[in-house]
């Protein structure tokens, strides 16, 4: 029996699925293998945050905690690691792999610890993953030799952006490499997991001059906050000046139309886009470019040009419809009724009337959409009172479904009835929240907003039913990416970003940049996303991978100008792992990128495609001034920080933005930027232009 579980022939997955099984250290102690839950993850298919749970094995690391993390788990699973290393060695003395096909699998080598589950991270496709070896061969460490330890090494150093020279001083690796040194193979199995901890020391001692670095810019920084200090005690009035341009700016020179002394009567103010606000506001009289605030909780717009109406999926349609509402605002004189308020029995009120349709909505707003608490009027009939969010029905709500004041109760899915609705009659409407009489009988089923045959099962196992059938709901479709609310969450602090937030984040500020200035569409400047950038150069950066020649092409060709004077901006997920971006200009090329490391691979990859289109590359990266994060998670906010600070300032060259200072930003503007990200979201563009 055992000799037939020797001679099974496994490939690298199955191998260290075996490995995992049999070292004891990583059953946690459990007596039943079968608590050990093990799977393989598709690389391609890692986005958001289920990039930041990954522990990758040989690469470098992004933050002293990982760093520290991979360490552990060199010492702690060094049973698992040398098996590793057996099939590596294997694959290597077999000769039937490149050296780049094995590169690219050991990059992808990561372990996901979530939930007791061991979950292995593998390439699709790759020819590496096809070759089985018997069990037994690949224990068989007389197959070996010292020339496939070299091999292995080299590549791991390669990996860690390590030297020859560098590793000259580990004295396990000198030795190796000594091609007069003949060695004791076995020995060098022994040594393995600690020659890996020697290696990430030089990343270690990077961290910590990294360390000293920051420390003694802060030091700096605390001297120029004092300079700075006493600069704004002197200049204290002009910089409050300062501060009430910049609100008015945001609301575009609101002009006061009628105002009245007396503090009990109500003023007038006209707003940029034609809107009129009734109501009682601050005004000052000193200083007319102060911008009006509001005072109190009873105000009047009239919006003559349905400003928010893009918003509100009810009214969506009514772009050219003028729009009355009463009740509280925010600073922007947008709707604003929070919960506590709706609690204390006040609402907002929005309408709008014309030939065809009479639309009023009344109860709770957030910054000028449906959110909370609402009922929703037509012609004077209630169709709709429950849970918005965002502009849409969101969550339990009564739908009108005959006129006899029967309505259809259950929970509503951005917009969608979703789940089993029962039958309730509104017997009072009185009330802000009506009185209601409850059928007996009379249920429906609807997913989707589809309804579906009712079969007589229990409710509670219909329930399940649906709730497993669709856990992840689209919230928005931007051109060709859709966002969903599992990748919202990616917003959320200390979270890795989704890649299509990236995408939508960006298009949406270029479209906001164009219709600031329409006569820079037609720039030279050409945005690569990160879809983009994986259909050129697949999820794995290496020196033999493919590239899709005919992407590009498409891309260029789409853009109708001159292609010499083309300027490529690159934004892109590199290997599942980093967010960050490259910029070709004037024959160079630019990397800008939180986390600076050589990247060998990638100035590789992409200057064979722009070679393949005749665009000449000057020597390799640009050596620019780039703020570096101080975490292992924020790299996609820089990336859009860094993308919009191109957008703002598109006219100049790199080598201008930098004079700029552009690609210079603190942390809690990065902080800013994923708030603004995360709140104001469908509406992005102008705030991170501002930024």
């Amino acid at each position: 029996m055992q000799l037939e579980e020797d001679s099974e022939k496994m490939n690298f997955i199955d191998y260290v699925k075996w490995a995992f099984i049999e070292n004891e250290k990583s059953r946690k102690q459990v007596e039943d293998d079968e608590n050990l839950a093990i799977s393989s993850s598709s690389f391609k298919l890692l986005d958001g945050d289920e990039m930041g749970k990954i522990h990758w094995m040989f690469r470098r690391c992004q933050s002293q905690t990982k760093l520290k993390e991979q360490g552990n788990f060199y010492t702690q699973n060094y049973f698992i690691l040398n098996h590793i290393f057996y099939f590596l060695l294997t694959i290597i003395n077999d000769g039937k792999s490149t050296y780049e096909q094995i590169l690219r699998l050991m990059k992808s080598i990561g372990i996901n610890y979530e939930e007791e589950m061991l979950q292995l991270v593998h390439i699709e496709d790759d020819e590496l993953l096809k070759l089985k070896y018997e069990k037994q061969k690949v224990q068989k460490k007389e197959n070996i030799n010292q020339q496939d330890f070299r091999t292995l090494l080299k590549i791991i150093l390669e990996i860690k952006e390590i030297s020859i020279e560098q590793s000259n001083e580990i004295i396990d690796l000198r030795n190796i490499f000594d091609l007069k040194t003949n060695l004791e193979l076995a020995s060098i199995f022994e040594q393995l997991p600690f020659i890996m901890l020697q290696i990430n020391a030089f990343q270690g001692k990077e961290f910590k001059e990294k360390e000293a670095k920051l420390k003694k810019e802060k030091e700096n920084e605390k001297e120029k906050e004092k300079l700075k200090k006493q600069q704004q005690q002197q200049q204290h009035e002009y910089q409050f000046k300062q501060v009430q341009l910049i609100q008015q700016e945001k609301i575009k020179f609101g002009k006061v139309l009628h105002r009245l002394k007396h503090k009990e009567q109500q003023n007038q103010i006209l707003l940029f886009d034609g809107t009129i606000v009734t109501g009682k506001f601050w005004i000052s009289h000193h200083e007319p470019s102060y911008i009006p605030l509001p005072i109190n909780f009873n105000m009047n717009a009239f919006y003559c040009n349905a400003r928010i109406s893009h918003y509100n999926e009810e009214i969506k349609q009514k772009i050219n419809s003028s729009l009355l509402y009463q009740g509280s605002v925010n600073d922007q004189f947008d709707p604003h009724v929070n919960k506590l308020q709706y609690q204390e029995e006040i609402d907002g009120i929005l309408k709008f009337l014309d030939d065809n349709d009479v639309f009023q909505y009344k109860g709770c707003f957030q910054d000028g959409l449906f959110d909370g608490i609402g009922r929703m009027y037509r012609h004077g009939y209630l169709q709709y009172i429950g849970e918005f969010k965002g502009g849409v029905r969101h969550g339990l709500g009564k739908e009108l479904f005959a006129q006899d004041g029967t309505y259809l109760c259950g929970k509503f899915e951005n917009d969608k009835k979703d789940g089993i609705f029962t039958l309730e009659k509104c017997i009072d409407y009185s009330t802000r929240d009506k009185k209601w009489l409850k059928y007996n009988q009379g249920q429906k089923l609807f997913q989707n907003g589809k309804e579906l045959i009712l079969k007589r099962e229990p409710q509670q196992l219909l329930l399940r039913r649906l709730q497993s059938t669709a856990p992840v709901r689209t919230i928005l479709n931007y051109g060709e990416s859709g966002i969903t609310n599992y990748q919202l969450k990616s917003l959320q602090a200390g979270k890795w970003l989704n890649s299509n937030i990236i995408d939508i984040v960006i298009q949406s500020v270029l479209t906001q940049r164009f219709l600031i200035s329409p006569n820079l569409k037609n720039n030279n400047t050409i945005f690569i996303n990160c879809a983009k950038f994986q259909d050129i150069f697949g999820s794995l950066i290496s020196k033999d991978q493919p590239i899709e020649n005919q992407v590009f092409k498409d891309i260029i060709d789409n853009h109708n100008n001159n292609q010499k004077q083309l300027r490529f901006v690159f934004f892109f997920n590199l290997d599942r792992g980093h967010f960050l971006s490259v910029v070709y200009e004037n024959e160079k090329l630019y990397l800008i990128d939180s986390l600076k490391d050589k990247k060998a691979d990638l100035l590789h990859q992409i200057k064979k495609l722009l070679k393949d289109f005749n665009f000449n590359v000057i020597d390799g990266w640009q050596d620019i001034p780039v703020s570096q994060q101080k975490n292992s998670y924020d790299c996609g906010i820089y990336t859009i920080n860094y993308i919009c600070q191109i957008i703002k300032n598109i006219e100049l060259s790199i080598p201008e933005m930098i004079k700029k200072n552009c690609f210079i930003i603190e942390q809690i503007k990065i902080n800013m930027i994923r708030y603004l990200i995360g709140t104001y979201f469908l509406q992005l563009g102008i705030e991170l232009l501002q930024l």
